[in-house]
């Protein structure tokens, strides 16, 4: 894309996050793409933009569209955003998924498209083939067999499996990662989102974040890491959620959404952050 065609696509899609401002009060900043464990520098110089547009303006709304990436991405993004801005919005539209969705949970609001997604928290690793897998299926294996030995009831195949799979440093690390996933859902959950959560104690919150931060990385629960978890399964966990298809005042939202979403036509193959202020 050469900067003649970013000119003309923030000339446009500006004019509709200017609209969607109007609509929900406050500023907007798109994020679309993988969370990386290099904060993406772009993203950083917007939010920058958007304090800047009004020094004592302390909402903003991210727009997040993500198949996710890495916790520690999902951290040094969380911590910019905070940095700036006191009262978060998070809205998605389509799907924001793995470190998205922790990024998600730790907005004081999360509004979602009534067929929007988010999706479990347990971290995924490369194997020896390159293929990514979730690190709670490979303890949940490594358990499995464990408790099989205990009874004496493994195969030979299966003996043979835990010989060549079973790596003490390897399963230190999964079982590390997974638990700093939980802890950083729990405290953000706690601090954010029950922010304004009468009548419990801080130790209560932390005790309903830690049960959701825990059911969202429970392999068991969702049988998959790509598992699409939609408002209803978000609220079986007894998390608020908006959905803003059904708010009166949000009726021109998701006609708004779609349109910024067309005009923009950016997949998500590359990190795309776009305010009023910038688009890069």
């Amino acid at each position: 894309m050469n900067n003649k065609q970013i000119e003309i696509i923030h000339s446009y899609s500006a004019d509709i996050l200017d609209k969607i401002e109007n609509i929900i009060q406050r500023p907007v900043i798109s994020y679309n793409g993988e969370i990386t464990s290099k904060l993406h520098g772009d993203f950083q110089i917007a939010l920058e933009k958007i304090k800047n547009r009004d020094y004592e303006n302390c909402k903003i709304a991210i727009l997040l569209r993500t198949s996710g990436g890495s916790v520690e991405g999902a951290e040094r993004m969380v911590n910019a955003i905070r940095t700036h801005f006191d009262d978060v919005m998070f809205i998605i539209d389509e799907y924001a998924m793995s470190a998205g969705t922790m990024i998600a949970l730790s907005g004081n609001e999360i509004m979602m498209h009534y067929n929007a997604t988010l999706g479990p928290i347990d971290p995924q690793f490369p194997n020896e083939k390159g293929i990514y897998i979730p690190a709670s299926a490979y303890i949940h294996k490594i358990n499995e067999l464990i408790e099989k030995s205990k009874n004496e009831s493994l195969s030979q195949a299966e003996i043979i499996m835990m010989g060549n799979t079973i790596d003490i440093g390897t399963l230190s690390q999964y079982e590390s990662a997974i638990e700093l996933g939980i802890l950083l859902v729990e405290n953000w959950l706690a601090e954010y989102k029950f922010h304004n959560w009468q009548g419990k104690t801080p130790n209560q919150k932390k005790e309903r974040a830690r049960e959701i931060a825990s059911s969202l990385s429970d392999f068991k629960k969702w049988h998959t890491h790509g598992r699409p978890l939609n408002i209803n399964h978000l609220k079986s966990l007894r998390l608020k959620i908006t959905n803003y298809t059904t708010v009166p005042k949000f009726t021109e939202l998701d006609s708004l959404i779609r349109e910024y979403r067309h005009t923009v036509g950016i997949g998500e193959k590359s990190i795309f952050v776009h305010s009023k202020d910038i688009i890069i």
